[in-house]
């Protein structure tokens, strides 16, 4: 029997488990983003214990931390989910072992100078913003680059286990609980930016101490210690480096925007940013439930040579990740000036804004899953290149509008940064594998959430008590979202899940 007609007689067993395994893990996803919401919740707490200035300065400072961490990891996290899931699916525990190991001595060590330049650099950045209270907050979190990063390669190297645990238990639950009881913590002792900087980097060090216990037990006792000893992976470090650097320039690209705005307008208005773009952030964590899941399901298709099945595999969790994140970002835009208004009256100046990061992260959700293509088959240089252009478009027109406009020229720039950048991913997605996330049924959610967005904007203009109409908005938005959903036709694998859970339903009724 050829290669073609086994994968042929294959592929309905391998898609209902591609399937499967999607919808079970995507739904612990689930759980842990809406785990993750507690840390918004914590942001408006730090927003209004420490003040604007603070919270603004806090904020400027993780912007920095972010470009630095994502650069420090040196592409290791990625490398997890490319090597440990293509050699689990080719039963090669030996080099899953050797990736695992290398993949952390990388991040420690690339992470650890990243940690050191940060301490080095603080007073000038701090100069460039003329804020000198910024110094001694990065000289605090610079550790945090470490932690961090090496934490995020281990919750990764679960996830193309397959295992999704570790990552609720860690970044779901642990992580903000922490950061949540740290920042009080800080505050009970002083409201500075440097005690809140301290709270931070020792929720980070208990996070990463949490993380190294779960996820050892993922790989069994003692397995960890025998990984950092292994011998190095080769084509390791060759594959991950130019993914650090992307993860670098796609970190300034995001982040651009905080720094630019803080030299630019101050502190006061990165406050009112960034309190705009965490309200929006749910959005594009719609993805982010499924990046971890969706990476190692194409490594495996890429590395089986199974082109029909990646091609399935892409539209359907383009389409699963469309269908979460398009109501989403309707109830944001309609409830801007209402969530804005929990950090504080000054942040109300920010719902115009609010909108337009909406749309971005809406942008990036629905099209961002095909970066992941480009990953596992080992194009990590061509994602650099991509990188550096969407980057240099972010500051340039970064420069261009945020001196004139303000928040608003800030927005624009990431929109247009982040547009251009999946866009160029997908057409060398399709020119690479023939494959993309386009089909009739990915704009079936974005109609849907359009009118849902409509209802929910006739309710606010007709509901006047806060409580009331915040509720009727949500309740009526999603009845009106789902309904239109519904009428317009799920896709086959949806059809197949619902058909599953009405079946297990009445299985379990008593009736």
């Amino acid at each position: 029997m050829t290669r073609s007609a086994e994968q042929a007689r294959a592929a309905p067993d391998a898609r209902q488990a591609d399937t499967a395994h999607a919808a079970k893990s995507g739904a612990m996803q689930v759980v842990t983003v809406a785990a993750q919401a507690l840390t918004s919740a914590t942001h408006v707490l730090l927003a209004r214990l420490y003040g604007p200035v603070v919270f603004g300065s806090y904020q400027a400072c993780l912007a920095v931390l972010e470009v630095v961490t994502r650069g420090g990891t040196g592409g290791a996290d990625k490398g997890m989910l490319r090597y440990i899931a293509g050699h689990r699916a080719r039963g090669e525990a030996h080099l899953v072992q050797r990736a695992l190991g290398t993949g952390l001595r990388l991040a420690l060590g690339v992470g650890g100078v990243a940690a050191l330049m940060v301490i080095v650099f603080a007073g000038r950045i701090a100069d460039l913003w003329k804020a000198p209270q910024i110094a001694i907050g990065l000289r605090c979190l610079a550790p945090v680059t470490v932690l961090t990063g090496s934490m995020w390669v281990l919750v990764q190297a679960s996830l193309a286990a397959k295992t999704t645990r570790a990552n609720f238990l860690v970044r779901g639950l642990a992580e903000p609980i922490l950061l949540l009881v740290a920042g009080l913590a800080a505050a009970m002792v002083g409201r500075t930016l440097v005690y809140l900087a301290l709270g931070h980097l020792i929720a980070a060090a208990l996070t990463l101490a949490l993380a190294i216990v779960v996820v050892g037990r993922v790989f069994g006792q003692g397995e960890l210690g025998r990984a950092l000893k292994a011998p190095r992976l080769p084509g390791f470090t060759r594959f991950a480096a130019p993914l650090g650097l992307s993860e670098l320039t796609n970190a300034i690209l995001q982040r651009a925007d905080i720094l630019l705005l803080t030299v630019f307008v101050g502190p006061r208005a990165t406050a009112v940013y960034a309190a705009a773009e965490f309200v929006t952030r749910v959005i594009a964590n719609a993805r982010y439930v499924l990046d971890s899941v969706a990476a190692p399901m194409f490594s495996e298709a890429i590395h089986l040579h199974d082109r029909q099945r990646l091609h399935d595999n892409l539209r359907m969790m383009s389409r699963w990740v469309c269908l979460a994140a398009a109501p989403i970002a309707a109830t944001a835009i309609a409830l801007r000036r209402d969530l804005l208004a929990l950090y504080g009256p000054s942040f109300a100046q920010g719902a115009t804004a609010l909108v337009v990061l909406a749309i971005g992260h809406l942008v990036n959700a629905c099209l961002g899953l095909s970066g992941w293509i480009l990953t596992v088959s080992g194009r990590s240089r061509t994602l650099l290149a991509d990188n550096l252009v969407a980057a240099v478009l972010n500051v340039t027109m970064g420069l261009l509008l945020i001196p004139r406009f303000g928040l608003i020229g800030t927005t624009l720039a990431a929109l247009s940064s982040v547009t251009l950048l999946n866009l160029i991913i997908i057409v060398q997605v399709w020119r690479s594998q023939a494959v993309h996330p386009f089909s009739p049924a990915l704009g079936k959610p974005i109609v849907a959430a359009a009118l849902a967005l409509a209802v929910e904007l006739t309710i606010a203009h007709h509901v006047g008590a806060t409580a009331p109409r915040i509720a009727a908005m949500v309740l009526a938005g999603l009845a009106s979202y789902l309904g239109l959903c519904f009428a317009l036709g799920l896709g086959p694998e949806e059809r197949r899940l619902v058909a599953q859970l009405v079946t297990h339903v009445r299985w379990r009724s008593p009736n």
